[in-house]
């Protein structure tokens, strides 16, 4: 009678061990194993009508059996799950996750134009296209200049913008360009100074009502407004030039040729000739309707351009002694920039150039810009 309680109550408690760790088993037992039949095998309950002798022909476990746990019954190696069914030692904190990295958004930038410089740094005297954001509502301008080398230099330090009669901070202007006021004028948005990083060049703009006293001429203030010249400068001497505007819309191009509008345009510009900075003026005429212009340069370049004009850029006619690339500026197409590079007597020379309409055979719609 003892045997019996004793073989029942280890049977009883080696059941809840079964049921604890093998979910999968679903066979009836009886519990008194007065019917247990030794001839189902290990795959039945047969186990059980000597469990005595078997668990103690087992091995036990490589570290002992578990305190408090049934002599022979291994118990499974339980840790800790974490989220996702990862098993962790110790119950540790899964990893950190790292946060996805910051994209800084895209500049906009709303003008585009050219630039020339001559500097051992960036491989001597080249051209180079450069794009600004001019935004005089927030105070920014910032620039990215990019040398037909390839080089590029982000302008994006110290933004200033000059309002009227401030003196603007020119560098060795008096010799090229001697009649020059320093004080601006009242475009403001046509006036700046921008560094590039770790202010090792500047961009700074030239007073843009100088201009037009220059030529004697009485233009409108949008002729000011739309796009700039200045010089580049790296702290003590003129280096170079450049100029930028917001460009003309598409469609009103599209306008000006189906009304075969022809304007001329005047200005000047800063070219590097044998190593020297100087100050040419030049004039263009453009007959939008036949997508043709024409343009003189004069001083020591003393050259005449002919060429086309698509969408809202205009170049020179290939095969042309001098190459010249260049935008309409406004949403009147009443300034034009651009730059001209040529080859006279072995010497190459390079420079930016500005000009503003002053004769028009169309009266355009006035329209904001």
């Amino acid at each position: 009678m003892l045997g019996g309680m004793k073989m029942n109550k280890i049977f009883t408690r080696s059941v809840l061990v079964l049921a604890l760790f093998s979910p999968w088993v679903s066979a009836s037992v009886n519990g008194s194993g007065e019917n247990c039949n030794a001839d189902e095998g290990l795959d039945g309950w047969a186990i059980w009508c000597g469990v005595d002798t078997y668990l103690a022909q087992q091995e036990p476990p490589a570290a002992g059996p578990v305190e408090g746990a049934f002599e022979g019954v291994v118990e499974p190696d339980v840790r800790t799950v974490a989220f996702g069914g990862l098993l962790l030692d110790g119950g540790d904190a899964p990893p950190p996750v790292e946060p996805p990295p910051v994209v800084e958004p895209e500049i906009e930038y709303n003008w585009q134009g050219y630039a020339m410089l001559t500097h051992p740094d960036f491989g001597g005297l080249q051209a180079g296209e450069l794009k600004l954001k001019v935004d005089t509502a927030t105070g920014d301008v910032i620039g990215l200049l990019t040398t037909a080398s390839g080089e590029e230099i982000a302008f994006n330090e110290g933004a200033k913008f000059y309002v009227p009669s401030e003196l603007i901070q020119l560098i060795d202007i008096d010799s090229p360009l001697s009649g020059l006021s320093y004080e601006a004028g009242s475009e403001q948005i046509s006036q700046f100074e921008v560094a590039s990083e770790a202010s090792l060049l500047k961009l700074v703009t030239f007073p843009q009502g100088w201009l037009f006293s220059a030529f004697g001429f009485d233009y409108a203030p949008e002729h000011t407004g739309v796009s700039t010249i200045g010089q580049i400068n790296d702290g003590t001497s003129m280096i170079g030039s450049f100029v930028a505007g917001s460009l003309t819309p598409l469609d009103r191009m599209v306008e000006f040729a189906s009304l075969g509008r022809v304007a001329e345009y005047s200005g000047y510009g800063m070219y590097d000739i044998n190593g020297v900075m100087e100050y040419v003026e030049n004039d263009i005429t453009v007959n939008f309707g036949q997508a043709t212009w024409g343009g003189n340069w004069y001083g020591s370049v003393n050259e005449g351009v002919v060429g086309t004009v698509s969408g809202n850029a205009f170049s020179s006619e290939v095969g042309s002694r001098a190459t010249v690339s260049g935008k309409f500026n406004g949403n009147n197409a009443s300034a034009l920039t651009g730059m001209l590079e040529v080859v006279k007597d072995d010497q190459a020379i390079v420079g930016t150039f500005k000009n503003v309409i002053y004769r028009d055979s169309v009266v355009t719609n006035d329209a904001p810009r």
